[in-house]
């Protein structure tokens, strides 16, 4: 029995439509907070590491958990990440 799909999240960035990546396809996915010192310092590498991937078979996709998506939104901006990012403010899927 196949399990229901959560609905896409809102993109924060240009981003993939879903977390879902294509038939043959990997997904890397890194929960971050504006808030959060560690994932403020990692985003210029998770950013250098996107760019390497061969875009045909992995992906890497940030899942953002700021409660107000404005902070999110303004901190992918100021960096220029360019990498897709999603917001779940109400941790749909990041339980």
């Amino acid at each position: 029995m196949d399990r229901p799909q959560p609905a896409p999240l809102p993109a924060i960035a240009e981003a993939p439509d879903a977390l879902t990546p294509p038939e043959g396809m990997i997904s890397i996915v890194n929960f971050w907070a504006s808030w959060c010192g560690p994932c403020r310092t990692e985003m210029p590498s998770l950013q250098s590491f996107a760019a390497a991937l061969d875009p045909k078979r992995f992906r890497l996709v940030g899942l953002n958990i700021d409660k107000d998506r404005d902070f999110a939104s303004e901190f992918i901006r100021d960096t220029h990440i360019s990498f897709g990012n999603y917001w779940d403010g109400k941790g749909t899927f990041a339980r």
